[in-house]
């Protein structure tokens, strides 16, 4: 898929435009790329708002620009004179916002995305602690699970939940047609877990008051193909607690 250049536009104006993309001009570390004569619409008269969806060359993200400038031209009663009056009140207006959409397609790609909760088990320990996990992967990537106790007030680490990562597979993908080399996602993935925590761990709950929840994120080493990676795509978990809860702490 093509980058694309989004016009949203509202025109109360008794009066037809013509808004053209005169020039775009990509800055890279290699030096300034520039297009010209892009592409132009018509706006009729009194519209209201709509998506206009102009295609941009995708050699302008061959390589990542550090900045896109767009010079965008707009030109009233494009058609000269049509025979009818024009009327501009005060109350006419018209305005136009843009967006650039860009594909994104990888191969070899490994990150690793963390966040912290917090919560707070200082009055109550645990005994035979277990997650039950339920994980839809909709990325033609796969995801290893991992939580990680911290030390009350500080980011001293008091060890893993789990003795290894919890690996939920990549959504199942299907070559795309008319391309050589690329793939994207057909279904997502479905992972049904119990996860043992270790007793030790879980003894530690009660010296923590926050944990961090990493999500490494890697493509198949084996994989020959780029994979497409869409606003669709995404991760949805669930995640239920078993416990045994001493009696004692609550007394």
């Amino acid at each position: 898929k093509e980058a694309e250049i989004i016009l949203n536009v509202q025109n109360s104006i008794d009066v037809p435009l013509r808004i053209t993309i005169d020039t775009i001009r990509s800055y890279t570390a290699s030096g300034t790329h520039t297009w010209t004569e892009v592409s132009s619409i018509d706006v009729s008269a009194s519209t209201a708002t709509t998506p206009y969806i102009l295609r941009i060359p995708g050699e302008i993200i061959s390589e990542l620009p550090k900045k896109i400038d767009v010079v965008v031209k707009i030109l009233s009663n494009p058609d000269g004179n049509t025979g009818a009056d024009n009327v501009i009140s005060s109350a006419s207006s018209a305005s136009a916002s843009a967006e650039i959409k860009v594909p994104l397609k990888v191969k070899n790609m490994n990150i690793t995305l963390t966040d912290t909760v917090d919560f707070d088990a200082s009055d109550v320990s645990f005994n035979n602690l277990g997650l039950l996990l339920n994980g839809w992967n909709n990325l033609p990537l796969g995801v290893e699970l991992q939580c990680t106790l911290l030390k009350k007030g500080t980011t001293q680490s008091l060890g893993n939940l789990f003795n290894t990562p919890v690996k939920i597979p990549a959504g199942n993908t299907s070559p795309v047609a008319g391309t050589i080399d690329e793939s994207e996602i057909t279904s997502p993935s479905e992972t049904h877990e119990f996860i043992t925590v270790q007793d030790d761990m879980a003894k530690k709950l009660k010296d923590s008051n926050s944990i961090v929840i990493s999500f490494k994120a890697l493509s198949d080493p084996n994989e020959t193909r780029f994979v497409r990676i869409t606003e669709y795509n995404h991760v949805s978990l669930k995640i239920g607690v078993s416990a045994g809860i001493n009696v004692d702490d609550i007394i």
